[in-house]
């Protein structure tokens, strides 16, 4: 699998294997806080192969953080609430 890292003076700033949405996600967060959004050219971005072993389970399928073994989105929590009374 390709992946890549991505650098912002020297340091380690993300791997991913997708840099077009890392950089929408990215920017999403620095907009909500009032940041200028970045672009590829920000970054000094290094192509890599990548094996992955374990592939992350679904924990419930509600939103795109439960893609985590550890599910950590309100739902879940809710979930995990109720099921202790």
């Amino acid at each position: 699998m390709r992946g890549y890292i991505l650098r912002y003076n020297y340091d380690i700033v993300s791997v991913t294997n997708d840099v077009s949405k890392w950089l929408a996600e990215n920017n999403k967060q620095r907009i909500a806080e009032g940041e200028e959004p970045e672009d590829e050219a920000t970054f000094n971005i290094e192509e890599i192969d990548l094996d992955i072993y374990d592939k992350p389970k679904k924990v419930c399928g509600i939103c795109p953080k439960c893609e985590y073994i550890n599910c950590q989105c309100e739902v879940k929590q809710w979930e995990n609430q109720q099921s202790s009374y």
